[in-house]
């Protein structure tokens, strides 16, 4: 049973197989080398040598300590690193085998940590790699040798859950470090906060996520489960005995459950909720050694929903603005006025959020990503400003590569952190308005370049770095550009420094728990000025009032809070600070005996060599009998599926059998997207098989008819990404060419009588054009449908040359508006085609653009159709069946379709009664109107993380039948 819901679920993910789409590929002009060693071939940009030599190293260096967990050592895979991508990511995939190292450091303190960037992938990502090779073996050798890597890849997915993947990694690359993510409370803030506050979440919810409540990612819970296990074990080999074990028996349902029984006492669920009540009696005790400080909030939240009010900055009139998001809100600056009132000032677009934003002179600063038109993978990071008083946006320099801009006290200039192609950083002097860069510092060995903040005259910059030692705090005057250490090198993982007069305000854990710090410049000394129950960040000094300004974090979000701390008499010194931190990490770190497995990497010169993206095509990842979701689960194809490591080529090919025709043929495919059109081509060859309508006498007949077709495709288009804001912009045009070829044309014979209204052998060349477009509001977590935008499609078929003829001209069009209440929508849709029917020996294309639902799709010359669509969620239950489906969300649709036709055949008949031959009609109208109800259920299956939808569909034909449809999305 279990191996049936495994590949269940994976031929509804074979959209790998079919309809490649745009793939994530970089710009044509780049040219590529590579360098081999043991453990990886590094394939990276020219110009990047030294950053690739570094992580050839790093990577053999941490092979075998990151292996030694799981048990085994993975064979040699690709290393592809990315540096036209201004997004902090890495990610293994099976699809071909590889690994990707996104190369440019984030800004956020947190997830860095106090090691480098490209070590903390290392890490982490190469323990992904660890874990796939253990999904390669067992069963899934098995899996692989039928059906390819990625399948063996998405079994394991469904026998271990989610959060073992990403939990291990992380717990790997804080063992395995000085850093890492399980070292820091803000990790586990919204986690702590749901145990203590609401007494956690049953293990369906936590895996599942919700839109009733904030649940934190796969991450944190499967880094706390993966720990607390090795805890209870004290054994680091146990999470290899658990996967082996569930890999090797996946015809027993539950084994991944069972495992852990064995290895640690007690099935998953009951696992969890052990280590649930293990960190609540610890985190009871570290908050039972706190003295919590006492603050005013500031914001009038209008309900409970999860929100966020970040990044508090004051205005000169007293308002403070902030950055807003949670469950119902995208990013957004809103003004908070002082009674707690609030208002939008600006939604943002793709926000590179540092954690700060910058205001001065009534002007608000920040960075968003910005997607190259064409490439992918290639992203830039665009700063904007804001003057509040003229509500208009500035846009400094396009196509840049520049991230944490502060304004300086005046506002005429920018500070930012400029990132560069070849692995290293700098802090640039912007002119705010011609975008000019004045300035530029760096410092060798600075790794990574921290969120760089103005002082008061003007003259200097504050900012954090990494450094092989850990993390420094830094003074850079602008002047001499000398620096001053003002903290550090340590292992403390400060962040988001900001000058006040004489001080410095700073985050740390170093007390256990998130906190507000002052450093004083002229002595060095440094105080506590916080103490939170659950964290506490991004202080402010108001001058005025003498008062903190700061984001606590409480039960539904972080808050801006006002605490009267502008007295440093009042202030804790550091030496008084006591460290009440849990370390949950800590038996980890004796198991692995690692913990300074970076500090002594050999630097050794290794050789490049020119890497030819056309010599490097075919890596088959899917083989074998696989199921086409894409037409309705009626076709198989027994083949191979390859995409090129660089994501530039991808090729399908094999036999393909129809379980509806029960006809199979050769096909195949490839698609070039190396250069600026995507280059498609593909061909088939088989035979066909339906059902005609033919005449007999005075009546028609329904007959099968068989040939054998021969298709030959190919096309150019070009996918555009002009996303610049709020709205998600894409423009996509193609044309092509199909050509298709009719022999063995066996008609059917009932009697002399039986003529048949479809030509027989005979050829079909078609123009086959369209283009798309789409400009999408952002859209909330909860969010069902953009709450602003417009969609638009056109196509257009035409036979240019052959035995038939055939036209077909559609075009759709989607307007979506916000509903009565927040997450409501209002789509209103309109579509028309024209399809040319000279008689009955016309070839009919399919339709472009589908028809009333509820009604019948009428053959038509003319046809245009209306429909209205109002979505709206009504429950979120948050409830589970077993572990079988846990049902997040139930929602509501409700529509209606006007469809108007004219253009139909209609019988002929002779003086004698008798059926002669058909003939288009034009002169009537013909109307259908249906009305109904769309019922779905949002849920995760069988503790997977993919959200699923199914439901149901009500349609009512006015003065016609009723009819009932199962509903099911991907």
């Amino acid at each position: 049973m279990r191996f049936l819901v495994i590949f269940a679920i994976f031929c509804l993910s074979s959209d790998y197989l079919f309809g490649q789409g745009t793939l994530d590929t970089g710009p044509a002009s780049l040219k590529w080398r590579s360098i081999n060693v043991k453990s990886v071939k590094v394939i990276y940009p020219e110009g990047a040598d030294s950053l690739a030599i570094r992580m050839s190293n790093t990577m053999d260096h941490v092979q075998e300590a990151v292996s030694f967990g799981l048990g085994i050592t993975p064979k040699k895979l690709p290393l592809i690193l990315q540096n036209q991508t201004m997004i902090s990511n890495g990610f293994v995939s099976m699809g071909p085998r590889r690994t990707e190292f996104f190369t440019n450091s984030t800004q956020d303190y947190n997830f860095l940590g106090t090691i480098d960037w490209m070590d903390l992938l290392a890490v982490h990502e190469y323990r992904h790699v660890v874990q796939n090779e253990l999904a390669r073996t067992g069963t899934g050798s098995v899996i692989e040798a039928l059906f390819g890597t990625l399948a063996a890849r998405g079994a394991a997915g469904v026998m271990a859950h989610s959060w073992f993947w990403e939990g291990d990694a992380v717990a790997a690359e804080t063992s395995l470090t000085r850093g890492g993510r399980g070292r820091y409370p803000q990790f586990d803030m919204v986690f702590r906060m749901n145990l203590l506050e609401r007494g956690g979440f049953n293990y369906e919810k936590q895996i599942g996520t919700s839109f009733k409540d904030f649940v934190p990612n796969h991450y944190v819970t499967g880094y706390h489960m993966v720990t607390y296990v090795r805890r209870k074990t004290d054994d680091v080999k146990v999470w290899g005995s658990i996967i082996n074990r569930t890999f090797n028996r996946p015809f027993i349902p539950f084994t991944f459950s069972s495992s852990i029984k064995k290895y640690s006492g007690s099935y998953v669920r009951f696992t969890y909720g052990e280590m649930l009540d293990d960190l609540k009696q610890q985190w009871e005790q570290q908050i039972a050694s706190l003295d919590i400080s006492g603050f005013q909030l500031v914001v009038d939240r209008p309900n409970k929903t999860y929100t966020n009010y970040s990044a508090p900055e004051l205005l000169p009139n007293g308002d403070i603005i902030v950055v807003k998001s949670g469950l119902s809100h995208i990013d957004e600056l809103v003004r908070v006025k002082p009674d707690g009132s609030q208002s939008l000032v600006k939604t943002l677009g793709r926000f590179n959020n540092p954690g700060f934003i910058s205001v001065e002179q009534n002007k608000v600063v920040w960075a968003e990503f910005e997607s190259d038109p064409r490439w992918p993978m290639r992203v830039y990071s665009v700063v904007k400003w804001m003057d509040l008083d003229e509500k208009k946006v500035h846009k400094v320099v396009r196509r840049s590569r520049y991230m944490a801009p502060s304004f300086s006290p005046d506002a005429e200039r920018i500070a930012v952190v400029k990132s560069n192609e070849n692995g290293t950083y700098g802090i640039a002097i912007l002119n705010a308005f011609t975008g000019a860069e004045l300035q530029y510092f760096s410092r060798a060995g600075e790794w990574n370049v921290l969120t760089p903040r103005w002082t008061a005259d003007g003259n200097a910059l504050v900012y954090v770095t990494t450094l092989e030692a850990g993390k420094e705090m830094v003074q850079l005057d602008l002047k001499t550009g000398n620096r001053e250490i003002l903290i550090g090198p340590t292992l403390e993982n400060f962040g988001l420094p900001r000058p006040s007069g004489e001080f410095v305000l700073y985050n740390s854990p170093i007390s256990g728990i998130d906190n507000i710090y002052a450093l004083e410049r002229s002595s060095g000394e440094r105080f506590q000025l916080t103490s939170s129950r659950y964290g506490a960040f991004n202080g402010l000094l108001d001058s005025k009032s003498g008062n903190l300004i700061y984001n606590d974090f409480g039960k539904n979000g972080m808050n801006i809070a006002l605490a009267a701390q502008g007295n440093p008499d009042h202030w804790k010194k550091m030496e008084e600070v006591k460290d009440s931190g849990i370390h949950y990490y800590a038996p980890l770190v004796q198991q692995e005996n690692k913990e300074a497995l970076l500090d002594h990497i050999q630097k050794e010169e290794h050789h490049s060599k020119n890497y030819h993206k056309g010599a490097h095509l075919f890596h088959p990842y899917l083989w074998g009998v696989t199921v086409d979701a894409n037409t309705d689960m009626d076709e198989f194809l027994i083949g191979l599926t390859s995409t090129s490591d660089l994501s530039n080529f991808a090729f399908t090919g094999g036999y393909k059998y129809n379980l509806t025709e029960m006809t199979g043929k050769a096909t195949a495919g490839i698609s070039w997207q190396a250069w600026y059109p995507v280059l498609n081509l593909s061909a088939d060859y088989g035979n066909r098989s339906v059902n005609e309508t033919f005449r007999s006498g005075d009546e028609l007949v329904s007959l099968p008819v068989k040939w054998t077709e021969a298709n030959v495709s190919y096309s150019a288009g070009i996918p555009l990404n002009f996303t610049r804001n709020r709205f998600f912009h894409f423009v996509n045009a193609r044309v092509g060419m199909d050509h298709t070829y009719i022999t063995d044309y066996d008609s059917p014979t009932v009697d002399n009588s039986v003529q048949p209204f479809e030509q027989g052998n005979g050829y079909l060349n078609t123009l086959n054009s369209l283009v798309s477009w789409s400009y999408l509001f952002k859209q909330s977590k909860r969010d069902i449908y953009s709450r602003w935008g417009a969609t638009a499609y056109m196509q257009w078929k035409t036979s240019v040359s052959g035995d038939y003829e055939g036209e077909i001209v559609g075009a759709n069009a989607r307007l979506y508006l916000p509903g009565i209440w927040r997450h409501h929508s209002l789509r209103v849709r309109g579509a028309y085609q024209y399809q040319y029917l000279k008689d009955l020996t016309t070839y009919s294309y399919s339709s472009t653009i589908g028809w009333a639902r509820g009604a019948g799709y009428p053959t038509a010359e003319n046809y245009a159709l209306a429909s209205f669509d109002y979505g709206f969620p009504l429950w979120y239950p948050d409830i589970h069946i077993g572990p079988l489906v846990n049902i997040q969300r139930v929602r509501l649709n409700l529509f209606s379709d006007i469809g108007y036709y004219k253009g139909v055949f209609v019988p002929v008949f002779n003086s004698g009664g008798e059926l002669v031959d058909f003939r288009l009609d034009n002169g009537v109208d013909n109307q259908q109107l249906t009305y109904g109800l769309e019922m779905m259920f949002d849920f995760n299956g069988i503790r997977t993380l993919p959200l699923l939808s199914a439901g149901f569909r009500l349609a009512q034909e006015v003065d016609g039948d009723t009819t009932f449809s199962f509903l099911l999305a991907f």
